[in-house]
Parts: C-alpha cells; sequence; structure tokens
C-alpha cells in the first residue's frame, strides 16, 4: 500500500503494510491509494488542483462530478460550497453566529423537517422582522475565512441554543 503524506516541510511517499498514518497522526494531508509509484502520478490520478486552493492553501482532490467550478476559481472542495452559498443567500437563510440555518417551505402530512419539526423563532439584524419556521434545517459552522462575505444576519429570539460553537 503507498500514500502519501504532505509535512510543512518535507513530502515523502512512504510504502508500508501498515494502515497509513491519518490527518492527525502529523500528516496535514494523507491519501490512501490503490498505489502508485510516484507522487506525479497520484496527483494527476486523483485530480489534484495544480496549486493549493486559493481561500483555505489546501491541496484538494477534484476526483468526482461537478468539479468545474472549483478548477477554474482553484479551489477546495469546502471553499468552493462556502463561495457558491455566499453568491446565492436567500430571505430564508439565517446566519446565526457563523453558522446557517435554512428555514424550508413547510407542508403537512409525513415526512422529514428539520431539528424534529422544532419552531425556531429568527429576528432578521438589518430589519428587525420576525421569521418562524417549523422546517429549520443546519447547513454547518461557516469558514473563519468567509465571515466577512457571509456575515450574520439574523439571532435566535425563541432560546435555542445553535449545536455547535
Amino acid at each position: 500500500m503507498w500514500f502519501l503524506c504532505e509535512n510543512e516541510d518535507e513530502q515523502e511517499i512512504i510504502e508500508s503494510d501498515e494502515y497509513p498514518k491519518m490527518i492527525g497522526e502529523g500528516g496535514r494531508w494523507t491519501h490512501v491509494t490503490r498505489g502508485y509509484k510516484t507522487k506525479e502520478e497520484l496527483w494527476i490520478d486523483r485530480k489534484i488542483l495544480e496549486k493549493p486552493c486559493v481561500i483555505c492553501g489546501q491541496w484538494a482532490s477534484t476526483h468526482y462530478h461537478g468539479n468545474e467550478r472549483m478548477i477554474a476559481k482553484n479551489m477546495c472542495f469546502g471553499c468552493n460550497l462556502w463561495d457558491l452559498r455566499s453568491e446565492n443567500i436567500t430571505n430564508n437563510i439565517m446566519i446565526v453566529d457563523h453558522q446557517w440555518y435554512t428555514i424550508a417551505q413547510e407542508f403537512s402530512g409525513p415526512g422529514f423537517r428539520g431539528f424534529g419539526g422544532r419552531e425556531f423563532i429568527f429576528k432578521v439584524i438589518s430589519t428587525g422582522e420576525i421569521e418562524t419556521g417549523k422546517n429549520v434545517w443546519f447547513g454547518g459552522r461557516i469558514p473563519k475565512y468567509f465571515y466577512d462575505k457571509i456575515p450574520d444576519n439574523a439571532i435566535i429570539v425563541n432560546g435555542y441554543e445553535p449545536p455547535i460553537r
């Protein structure tokens, strides 16, 4: 089994019959593969960006469908996602404490509702308007690189604490 471990000071390809090091064990980037003799083979097969992500500086694989925007903007998957989201913030998107919430359309009958149908009450910071929903979905914590592009636009007023801090 071959794998690449890229440390800040050195790059090496290691041959091992043991389990490879994981990200938390010292390498900032690892990839388990079918086996490559050189780093260049790995880079080509996994379609690694030619340069690190322009936002976060991490190397990224574009080895899946729908990668055109990532390649064109030279962004990793996560930065591409948040950059795209920053361009499409609508009235039903609530940003609270750098966390993304979407108030989805209400429906009757059976089906899944975000947060089990718990009612959320948001206050929009710019207008003071109240937005409520019983089908609210958590979209993730916004990375610090996007705090300026995706600023907080609401607060939760019904006493509910966000799930991730």
